[in-house]
């Protein structure tokens, strides 16, 4: 039954095909949103002036698509949530058109990390770096990266304006993110000691900013590893009081979820 869905819709991939199932799609609404999409690249118009352009039934084909709570009023999308919606499902050719790290789909928003736009090698170090880990886990340490890369608003004060990705990515600032995580990484490790997340922090940290400098062939030079911080609040406290118990991935989700709920709140107050 796949097979034959792949055959008449070959400009999904079988990850996209997956999530549509996921989503209820039948053959023949695949099929349809398909053919959507194949008008969309073919269009000279923006995504927005597109999406005016579909009936009320197709409309409900691309929610149903894109697994949208609400009906879609076009009218109250940006460029990118209009551009996004008319993208694989599996978020392969997503974009992120104004560069701060945060995704639009529909009036939906989501962080992203590694960004949408980063160079594949950067991508593909994030995966190598994570893999095995839970969902709830790599939601934690995507956030703790983008707060590094992005910043957040807090009390009225706006972070920086993203680097455009080959500013971003290039040896220099890789350096400095790096230099920047191994700093908080310390800081968390004279608060807290080496808690559970802080040895996933170090361990996450070496193999990404390893893979990214193999990868780009930049001059990137590791400082000492953060397993080899000393600090007085470690060396005189105990193994009991310097490892956190563990959370489960369930609890991980809420405080993921929450933390994202608190940056928003404060971006709010801060407008």
């Amino acid at each position: 039954m796949l097979d034959s869905i792949t055959k008449s819709n070959t400009e999904f991939s079988q990850s996209s095909l997956n999530q549509l199932q996921v989503r209820s799609l039948t053959e023949d609404e695949i099929s349809g949103f398909g053919d959507i999409l194949r008008q969309a690249n073919e269009q000279t118009t923006t995504s927005k002036e597109f999406l005016k352009s579909l009936s009320s039934d197709e409309l409900q084909l691309v929610k149903k698509a894109n697994s949208l709570a609400a009906n879609i009023d076009v009218d109250s999308l940006s460029q990118e949530g209009a551009q996004n919606l008319l993208s694989q499902p599996d978020g392969s050719d997503l974009v992120d058109l104004n560069n701060d790290g945060i995704v639009e789909i529909g009036i939906g928003r989501t962080i992203h990390f590694p960004p949408v736009n980063a160079p594949a090698h950067v991508k593909a170090a994030w995966e190598k770096a994570t893999e095995g880990m839970d969902w709830g886990e790599k939601a934690r340490l995507e956030l703790t990266m983008f707060s590094m890369v992005y910043g957040f608003g807090i009390n009225g004060v706006n972070p920086d304006a993203a680097l455009p990705p080959e500013q971003q990515w290039n040896s220099t600032n890789i350096n400095a993110l790096y230099e920047y995580a191994q700093s908080n990484l310390e800081f968390r490790v004279g608060m807290e000691g080496w808690t559970d997340y802080n040895k996933q922090l170090d361990k996450v940290y070496n193999s990404f900013f390893s893979s990214i400098r193999q990868s780009s062939s930049s001059t990137f030079q590791p400082l000492q590893s953060a397993s080899a911080i000393k600090s007085s609040s470690s060396l005189d406290s105990s193994s009991e009081q310097n490892t956190t118990t563990s959370m489960s991935p369930s609890d991980r989700i809420k405080e993921v979820n929450q933390l994202v709920l608190d940056a928003k709140s404060e971006l709010n107050s801060g407008s």
